[in-house]
């Protein structure tokens, strides 16, 4: 998702995750695609695509407020990441600092009810 829309809507995209490998893989595929290569800059990795651009990161979701300035995004979009946050408060705490005062927090997961039954 994140090289759709750096290269489709030419947004500039910060992607984040703490998996070492997953960041990993996410960097290969979109070197294959770069417009202009690579950049390493203060240990993330540039890459732009088309008119967009996008970052990659490596950061624990619980330290990212205070690795970011505050207000500095359009938008926020958690995606499938919620199983994976330890403290859970502290991550949406985190995040809610970090888009402009317009912008958007989205969360895109998927939840279970205690009601569901199996199928």
């Amino acid at each position: 998702m994140p090289q759709i829309l750096a290269r489709e809507r030419a947004c500039n995209v910060t992607s984040i995750t703490i998996s070492g490998q997953q960041s990993k893989m996410a960097k290969q595929l979109t070197a294959k695609e770069a417009a202009s290569g690579e950049k390493d800059i203060d240990g993330t990795t540039l890459v732009r695509l088309n008119e967009g651009s996008l970052c990659y990161m490596e950061l624990d979701a619980n330290t990212m407020g205070d690795f970011f300035n505050k207000a500095i995004f359009d938008t926020v979009w958690i995606s499938e990441a919620m199983s994976h946050l330890a403290d859970k408060e502290l991550s949406f705490r985190n995040a809610e600092t970090l888009p402009k005062q317009s912008g958007k927090l989205v969360v895109s997961d998927l939840f279970r009810t205690e009601a569901l039954n199996e199928m």
